[in-house]
């Protein structure tokens, strides 16, 4: 594994974001099309490109589609998943949620900070592959054959515009599909992060002694003593006195009767 397929790999874990195509996976994809144009520039019979670019058009449209449904869904529930953890930044924030516990409440805080860094990621490449893009769309003049030009050559300009659309629409759906696989990621990291934080919540749970830390913490606090003993009222009367007891023995006494 090299140095920047590690970085990714950590970054994935922390912060997902899309991994941008590398100079050979350009570079191959400039061939492979400029091959397939070549082959409808060469081809006699072109009604099979022309047949074939457009099933495979088609085919394009419908994967959009499912892209983009899936993407809203995941919209969806990132805006559910970012209410509840808003919620459980409030309750840090003003108190409500509050464990004597140090090692705990570490744990919480940051694992809410993991959590809201996954939502970010998921709403990010949502919004991504739903936002707004600009398809090639024939106009009137490429559909009608032009003055001077043979049904040969009107259906090759046609062919070139299909194939040139199924391009733009493959490269278009799969940065869609790229977007969706991140938030994807973000997804899952979110659902590890939040059944780790249930089993460290369920063993501090489990392994507290809440009476014990409840004194400890009334010792500690001179407050809380304060508050617990409550408001001192006025001093009451002197009791009755006591009746007075025998006389005790000097030492000198005692001295005398060890001599004699």
């Amino acid at each position: 594994m090299t140095l920047n397929n590690l970085i990714y790999v950590l970054r994935d874990v922390l912060f997902p974001l899309p991994e941008p195509p590398s100079p050979k996976e350009r570079e191959d994809r400039k061939i492979r099309e400029c091959a397939e144009r070549l082959q409808i520039d060469g081809s006699a019979d072109l009604r099979p490109c022309l047949n074939g670019y457009s099933s495979l058009l088609e085919m394009e449209r419908s994967r959009r589609e499912s892209a983009e449904k899936r993407l809203t869904s995941i919209l969806g529930l990132t805006s559910i998943a970012g209410t509840l953890v808003f919620g459980e930044i409030f309750a840090l924030a003003t108190g409500t949620i509050h464990s004597p516990n140090l090692t705990l409440t570490i744990i919480v805080s940051l694992g809410t900070i993991y959590l809201v860094l996954q939502i970010a990621s998921a709403t990010i490449a949502a919004v991504r592959g739903l936002s707004r893009q600009t398809y090639q769309i024939p106009t009137i003049d490429d559909l009608v054959e032009k003055s001077g030009e043979g049904p040969t050559a009107h259906r090759h300009r046609e062919t070139v515009l299909l194939f040139e659309r199924y391009f733009e629409m493959r490269e278009l759906n799969n940065n869609k599909i790229t977007q969706m696989a991140t938030a994807h990621r973000a997804t899952i990291n979110f659902i590890s992060a939040v059944v780790l934080l249930a089993f460290a919540g369920s063993f501090f749970a489990l392994t507290a002694h809440p009476e014990n830390d409840f004194l400890r913490l009334v010792k500690q606090n001179q407050q809380l003593q304060e508050l617990l003993r409550g408001s001192q009222g006025p001093t009451g009367p002197p009791g009755p006195r006591g009746e007075q007891g025998p006389p005790g023995r000097t030492v000198r006494a005692e001295k005398r009767s060890t001599e004699q």
